[in-house]
């Protein structure tokens, strides 16, 4: 299984295609990797209220603050986090320093906000100095499957020419050539 996206309870693997939407969603018709509550869908028939609220039978009821949108029944069900926190499984989560989502190895995904998978290849990844302008492709991968080696953030089926496998037998290092 995929690692789900925003109101999708099941993706399909490799494409992010969302199989299954959570309940008060539907897919998005221009993007089928995402799921929209059905109150924000144009022309439905549900009032649209504005972000950092939800229809709550008919009113419109402000969000919790740890959520920038929510989608209901209740005041805590997020579509987006709030505060720096990021999307993973449900649940709105922080992140360290290096951009990991508190309880996870995923990595946090500013543009999606959300939590999202390593590049393949990677056991584990980090994004040094992460912050709010950080982008996945900053991401440096820290661990790698087996068979892979690490050459600047990066796992790679062999050490580049000019380096060679450290004493810890997964990174690439410099030679050091004598003067």
């Amino acid at each position: 299984m995929g690692i789900a996206r925003l109101g999708c309870t099941q993706c399909a693997d490799g494409s992010g295609e969302c199989t299954e939407c959570k309940s008060g969603f539907t897919q998005n018709a221009n993007d089928n990797t995402k799921c929209v509550p059905t109150s924000s869908i144009p022309g439905s028939s549900q009032q649209q209220c504005p972000d950092g609220s939800f229809n709550n039978n008919g009113n419109c009821t402000l969000c919790s603050p740890t959520c920038k949108t929510c989608s209901g029944p209740t005041s805590n069900d997020c579509i987006i986090c709030g505060g720096g926190q990021f999307t993973s499984k449900g649940q709105c989560v922080g992140t360290d320093a290096n951009g990991i989502c508190s309880g996870t190895n995923l990595v946090a995904n500013n543009l999606k906000n959300e939590c999202d998978s390593c590049p393949t290849k990677c056991t584990s990844c980090k994004i040094p100095g992460f912050n709010a302008a950080s982008t996945l492709s900053q991401v440096q991968c820290s661990g790698c499957l087996p068979g892979f080696v690490l050459s600047n953030g990066q796992c790679v089926e062999q050490c580049p020419k000019g380096t060679f496998l450290g004493s810890d037998n997964l990174t690439c290092s410099r030679k050091n050539i004598a003067t």
